[in-house]
């Protein structure tokens, strides 16, 4: 199951951010980070005394205007990392990473303005501790990337050109847009303000961003133009700063991350000017000070759904944070400094949890959606399932097929080998077919490393997997789009994949249990291949005419929730290790 291996990185260092410092001692075992502005920075570089850091910067482009740099092998090697279930939820996180992140012990990503929205231009470099092999971690992704040479120097990119990754030596590799990587190849050396800015900060936490704002003020300044509202200003009786001189003033913003700090987040932004900074920072006290009054109700409304131990932790949270937040202005800069309060393990365990489980929907929902694609694309090539007149051995007394619909369709998915070890004559849970039990083909997993699906059709009579085999094209009388062909059921209905059971009916009753055992989300997929979100009530006639094939019977869209744009990395980054 491949998902956002990129995003994971960013987990870690979220992770990082929200559940730091609690010891109980309130120790602190490494020094602060140096409180160095973007303009100091710059200064520092242009003088005599050299680096205040080892980084290798090369990868940063003259137009870049984003730098971050994490140190994971630090950041979880920390105290507060060692929590046994803390480290359960850290391992849940990043365990498909295809390398452990205590090898890690730097990574740079340097990110340039966008061109287009969905466009993110990106490059970034790690550093391990030990050799890796990125051969061997590109294997495990099997059809997801793919290698190309280009004068003696090979890539591991993904199906869609946009993401691309290579070693740089044993314990180095490059990734990011494949047209950035091939400009790495081409220039000897980082050019431009944000590589002078990020030479002068000395690196002594677990992570630092790194923001010139020269680059993107274009940008910027065109989503100012989209709205008249001032920022605040600090009482009613005073006007607000304009949102185009907020933003011409912006020159840089850097934050440090360091988990064993008493300020665990330390953001300094530099406006170039001493009073704009002054009504920045007590406009952004009033605004913390005004959430702590109406923050429940707001946070109430927006973690609805989520679980409520999932929902106290976050609360709990939040509210810790804003206590434990301080805004100050010094000369040209506002400053914010985050001081953890100590008492906020359980709640990060309890976010962590909840994450994990996240992370296993989504990938439950991204096999779910192969699946249905797949079915889609042989119901479109006229598939016409086995009968029981040209097979009679292939069905029992009943008519009932003795395999599963899903081992009839191995040829047709690519694992005609597969296919060709069952015998189709005996039953699923025969001597011989039940050896085949693990080998359970990835696009039927509901969960990886299980033998059972919790992918179900509907056998019923009139329904798509009548017979225990996938309809023909030509029974299909109901619109495609509104008629159910199989649904998630959620763990507790799940069954071996081999086995020739699927739902003969779906009630109410039926309905609310599966969405107890889904959280809520009851997914399906139409026969023309959709994959789409059932309402959580609907009524015993609305869900029959849905499972009927036969047509006649009047389905509306609404039983299907609206389907919602979900913001995240571009799209080669969806398929990549990182």
């Amino acid at each position: 199951m491949i998902f956002g291996r990129l995003r994971l990185i960013g987990a870690v260092l979220v992770i990082g951010m929200t559940g730091c410092q609690w010891s109980s001692d309130g120790s602190v075992t490494d020094r602060k980070p140096t409180k160095t502005d973007g303009r100091a920075a710059m200064n520092a570089w242009n003088s005599e005394e050299g680096n205040a850091n080892d980084l290798d910067t090369s990868i940063i482009s003259s137009d870049a205007f984003a730098a971050l740099v994490v140190k994971p092998q630090r950041l979880l090697s920390q105290s507060w990392a060692q929590d046994e279930k803390i480290k359960a939820g850290l391992l849940a996180v990043v365990d498909r990473l295809g390398f452990s992140p205590m090898d890690c012990k730097t990574m740079l990503v340097a990110i340039s303005p966008p061109q287009a929205p969905e466009d993110i231009p990106m490059v970034g470099r790690m550093d391990f501790e030990t050799p890796i092999d990125l051969s061997s971690i590109a294997q495990e992704f099997g059809d997801a990337l793919s290698l190309i040479e280009e004068e003696g120097v090979s890539y591991f990119v993904t199906s869609d050109q946009k993401m691309a990754y290579r070693s740089a030596g044993e314990g180095v590799i490059y990734f990011g847009e494949l047209k950035r990587l091939r400009q790495l190849e081409q220039k000897s050396s980082a050019a431009g303000a944000l590589a002078r800015r990020l030479r002068g900060i000395e690196l002594s936490g677990d992570a630092t961003l790194l923001v010139d704002f020269a680059p993107i003020r274009p940008l910027l300044a065109q989503a100012a133009s989209m709205t008249q509202q001032p920022f605040a200003g600090p009482s009613p009786e005073e006007e607000g700063v304009p949102l185009e001189k907020l933003l011409a003033q912006l020159d840089s913003l850097s934050m440090s991350l360091d988990t064993a700090a008493e300020e665990v987040v330390v953001a300094e932004m530099d406006l170039g000017d001493s009073e704009l900074a002054a009504q920045i920072a007590a406009s952004s006290k009033k605004q913390i000070s005004q959430f702590k009054i109406i923050g429940p109700l707001a946070l109430s409304a927006a973690l609805s759904g989520v679980p409520d131990d999932v929902s106290s932790a976050v609360s709990t949270l939040l509210y810790g944070v804003l206590g434990g937040l301080k805004i100050t202005s010094s000369d040209n800069q506002v400053v914010a400094k985050l001081r953890l309060p100590n008492n906020i393990a359980d709640q990060f365990q309890v976010l962590l949890a909840y994450a994990g489980q996240l992370q296993l929907q989504e990938e439950r929902s991204e096999s779910f959606a192969v699946l249905g694609n797949a079915l889609a694309e042989v119901l479109e090539q006229g598939y016409v399932p086995p009968s029981i007149e040209d097979h009679p051995e292939w069905f029992d007394a009943d008519g009932q097929s003795k395999l599963s619909w899903r081992v009839h369709l191995l040829p047709l998915l690519g694992e005609a080998e597969l296919h060709a070890k069952f015998k189709l004559d005996e039953d699923w849970d025969s001597e011989h077919n039940l050896e085949l039990l693990e080998e359970i083909p990835e696009i039927f997993q509901s969960v990886e490393g299980s033998s059972q699906s919790s992918f179900l059709g509907f056998g019923g009579e009139g329904m798509s997997m009548a017979s225990g085999m996938l309809h023909k094209p030509d029974d299909l009388k109901d619109d495609a789009d509104l008629t159910i062909m199989l649904m998630d059921v959620g763990d507790r209905l799940a069954v071996p994949w081999t086995q020739p059971i699927d739902l003969l009916s779906l009630d109410v009753e039926k309905l609310a249990e599966i969405a107890d055992d889904t959280s809520g989300k009851i997914q399906v997929i139409t026969v023309s291949g959709k994959k789409r979100t059932l309402q959580k009530r609907l009524s015993l006639e609305q869900l029959q005419a849905m499972l009927s094939i036969a047509g006649g019977e009047e389905v509306l869209d609404s039983v299907f929730e609206s389907e919602t744009p979900i913001p995240s990395f571009p799209s080669g980054a969806a398929a990549s290790p990182f």
